[in-house]
Order: C-alpha cells, then sequence, then structure tokens
C-alpha cells in the first residue's frame, strides 16, 4: 500500500513551481515599449538576436489569425505589422 502524498501549502509552491526569468530582450523591450522615440525597426532588432523570440513572432504573423497572403521571415516587416500591443 503507498503511502499518501503529503503537501505543506504554505512551502509547495515557493519550492516546487517557480516561473523561469525572462529572456533579458524582453526586458529591452518592455523597457523600450515605455519610450515615445522607440519604432518597430529597434524592436525588431532586439527580437533577431534572441531565436526564441523570432519563432514566437513569426509563428504569430504567419499564422491563420494574421491572414497574410504569404508567409514571411522577415522579423522587421513581422513587427511592424503586428505592432506593439501584439509585440
Amino acid at each position: 500500500m503507498l503511502k499518501p502524498i503529503e503537501i505543506d501549502p504554505k512551502t509547495f509552491l515557493r519550492e516546487h513551481c517557480s516561473l523561469p526569468a525572462l529572456p533579458e530582450a524582453v526586458i529591452r523591450i518592455q523597457g523600450m515599449m515605455q519610450d515615445k522615440a522607440t519604432d518597430s525597426a529597434m524592436v525588431a532588432q532586439i527580437i533577431s538576436g534572441d531565436p526564441a523570440l523570432v519563432a514566437q513572432v513569426l509563428t504569430v504573423v504567419n499564422s491563420s489569425y494574421c491572414s497574410l497572403p504569404k508567409t514571411t521571415s522577415n522579423v522587421k516587416y513581422a513587427v511592424a505589422y503586428l505592432g506593439f500591443n501584439v509585440i
């Protein structure tokens, strides 16, 4: 017979459930969004330096939700098309 699992609710989340740190690129982009002088080319340059972010942005822009006539692999175009609210 198996012994029941005991979970201490006071420490369980702190010890077993932690979120990974945000990539540096995400933190930089969040900071840039506060600046009115930021343009899509600047954001695209930072995204281009992080392969995971490139994949996420291109997945969204090439999804059926955006309905582009053809797929794109241009991050600068994807950022401009999606806009800062989506990014």
